[in-house]
């Protein structure tokens, strides 16, 4: 299964395309208080998982749905992006 170039320049645009839909809405995004912690996790520990878990609400997948279309989803702004390779969809999840 090789990548061609239009599979590689698909997913180099809906990389950018992510990180600059993230970067405009970030000043959005409500920052969360931080839990208490059980004794088992130190700050190190849970900003580590924070972490892991902010980069997996910004990942940018094949979409399941629509083979050949990459989406990403901006949890900030509350709308999904789907590319396909000449464009871009943006929409809310309701409305």
């Amino acid at each position: 299964m090789g990548l061609t170039i239009r599979a590689i320049g698909n997913g180099l645009m809906a990389v950018f395309a992510s990180l600059l839909l993230t970067a405009s809405w970030a000043a959005l995004a409500k920052p969360s208080a931080t839990p208490d912690l059980p004794e088992e996790l130190t700050q190190s520990d849970w900003q580590s998982i924070r972490g892991a878990w902010q980069a997996g609400r910004h990942t940018v997948a094949e979409s399941v749905d629509q083979p050949g279309t990459w989406q990403a989803r901006n949890p900030g702004q509350l709308w999904p992006t789907l590319f396909d390779g000449r464009g871009f969809v943006a929409q809310p999840d309701h409305g």
